[in-house]
């Protein structure tokens, strides 16, 4: 697929793709860096940066846990299928 850099276009066979760019206006003195930014997301104050695991965050990983809504026999049918 030949791309042409003066227009940001690429061609394929008979179709063309014209891809159009805005340029990012940062301020003065401004990073496009992620660990630089100020009020970064979090879970379970957790700030997210990095490589997070479940644990770190407070989350239980995914799996059959008893609840209350179950009865004594759906519990005894999660222990009985783990030590299969």
């Amino acid at each position: 697929m030949p791309y042409n850099y003066n227009d940001t276009s690429v061609v394929n066979g008979n179709i063309h793709t014209l891809t159009l760019v805005t340029p990012l206006v940062r301020e003065p003195g401004s990073s496009s860096d992620y660990r630089d930014l100020t009020n970064k997301p979090s879970i379970n104050g957790v700030e997210l940066v990095g490589n997070r695991s479940l644990e770190v965050l407070g989350i239980q990983p995914a799996g059959d846990y008893p609840s209350e809504a179950m009865t004594a026999d759906d519990i005894d049918e999660i222990i009985n299928n783990i030590s299969r």
